[in-house]
Parts: C-alpha cells; sequence; structure tokens
C-alpha cells in the first residue's frame, strides 16, 4: 500500500457520524469448503482464507455461522426449470446446450453440489433479514457468470442472483458491488431490465479476457437504463494503486447516497 494513500472515505464516514463497527457474520462450514473444492480449478481456496483467518486471529472477531440447507426449489427462483432438472439429472446429450464442459465439467451428485453453494448466500441472506448481524460475509461465494439456464466460468449456479432475490423480500432498494477482475455478468443481465437493482463493477476489459463484456454502452433496458456503474479497469496503467482505491470508495460513497435517495 502506497504511504501516502488516505484513509477509506467509507472508514471516515463511520466516524464521522459516529456509528458502531458492525457485528460481522462468517458462514463457516466444513460442508461448504469440501463441496467448493470439487471444482478443480477452485481447489482449496476456501480453506486457504479459513487458515489465514484464524492464523491471523481475525476469526475471532467474526460471528460464526453453520450452513442453512438449501432445496433445490431455492434455485428455481431465478434459474430456469429446465437447467434445475438438468443439475439433477443431467445427460452427456444436453451438456454443451447448458454450458457443461471445460470449465464447468459434470460432477457426481451434482445436485447436491449446487444446493450447497446456493445455501452459502442465502444463510448470509437470512442472517441480513434476521438482523443477526449488520454484515455477513460468504467467502465460499460469489459465482456471478450463471446464467439463469446456462452454467459458465466455473460457476454452476448464481448464488448471488438469488441471495438478491431474498434480501429483496425486505430491501426495496439493493446496490451490488462486484470488484472482481472479471465483469460479473451473470448478476448484470439478471437484473438488467430493473431499476431495482444497480450494480456497480470494476473488472478487466480487453480483447480475449473472460467474458467479453461490461463495456460502457452496456447501459441495461427499460426501468433498469442506466442502472449500471461500471469503473475504470484496475489494470489502467493512468492510475496508482491509491488513486483507484480512493476512486471507488468516494464513487461507492456517492452511489449509496443516491441508491438511499431515490429508494
Amino acid at each position: 500500500m502506497e504511504k501516502n494513500c488516505q484513509p477509506s472515505v467509507v472508514q471516515e464516514e463511520l466516524k464521522t457520524k459516529g456509528l458502531p463497527r458492525p457485528e460481522v457474520g462468517y458462514i463457516c462450514d466444513r460442508k461448504l469448503v469440501d463441496e467448493c473444492a470439487r471444482i478443480d480449478k477452485i481447489g482449496k481456496r476456501s480453506l486457504i482464507v479459513h487458515s489465514l483467518l484464524s492464523t491471523t486471529l481475525l476469526i475471532k472477531r467474526l460471528k460464526l455461522f453453520p450452513l442453512r440447507p438449501a432445496i433445490i426449489d431455492d434455485l428455481r427462483v431465478f434459474h430456469s426449470q429446465e437447467y434445475v432438472d438438468f443439475l439433477s439429472n443431467p445427460n452427456l446429450q444436453d451438456e454443451e446446450e447448458f454450458g457443461l464442459g471445460y470449465d464447468c465439467p459434470v460432477l457426481e451428485n451434482m445436485d447436491v453440489f449446487v444446493q450447497t453453494l446456493a445455501a452459502g448466500s442465502l444463510t448470509a441472506a437470512d442472517l441480513l433479514l434476521e438482523g443477526r448481524v449488520r454484515v455477513a460475509i460468504n467467502w465460499s461465494g460469489g459465482w456471478h457468470h450463471a446464467k439463469r439456464d446456462s452454467a459458465a466460468g466455473f460457476c454452476y449456479i448464481n448464488d448471488i442472483v438469488l441471495a438478491i432475490h431474498r434480501l429483496q423480500r425486505r430491501f426495496k432498494r439493493i446496490m451490488y458491488v462486484d470488484l472482481d477482475v472479471h465483469h460479473g455478468d451473470g448478476v448484470e443481465d439478471a437484473f438488467s431490465s430493473t431499476d431495482r437493482v444497480l450494480t456497480f463493477s470494476v473488472h478487466q476489459l480487453e480483447t480475449g479476457f473472460f467474458p467479453g463484456t461490461g463495456d460502457l454502452t452496456e447501459n441495461g433496458f427499460g426501468r433498469g437504463k442506466y442502472y449500471r456503474a461500471v469503473m475504470i479497469p484496475p489494470s489502467a496503467p493512468c492510475l496508482t494503486l491509491c488513486s483507484r482505491l480512493l476512486l471507488v470508495d468516494s464513487t461507492l460513497m456517492h452511489l449509496l447516497y443516491s441508491v438511499a435517495v431515490t429508494g
């Protein structure tokens, strides 16, 4: 981190308003970690994150919550009936149609696998709805490439979209922030025609870089037109690391205020 980097705008806002440190919940469940590890390209990332939290003692500042099981009907809130049926009973003939292949190979007991991945973020959403925490973290989530009826980019189901739909039971307006280097195309597509979800993305965009979407011309449709924001790509040579962090912070605060006012 650069020496001259100023404190986070968000942190300063909390201090100025005298807001308490938020209670942070962490979805911590061995089954969730083990299911994520079944994807070869993902491996034991979730376990490594948990180990880092334990080693640095950060885990002592978190409230740990076990996974609440999800059922197959939870997936149908966003995913199509045909796709959910395929995940429950896959067949070789339809693999390509539903996006299964190199990035997303067919797995044994795939219905259990996708329900477990969905359960992580749905559990986090339920904790927020119940007011048990002010921040809920699922470090085994974030499968933002999955579409309504297909898998993509190691993502079999879109737990983010499912969690946002769950949160909409209580919250009228929701802002989704995606800081992954790859554009969260699945989430943005899911809410491209509604003004109830604002998507904010910081991602890389260049020829040949997956998924190849997320430029400034993609503005949504109907009531969702312009309810998206795209930041300068993280590799932009004109910005230092500190400048990028401050830009993200300041833009987030502005967008959060706008959502709060219009909500």
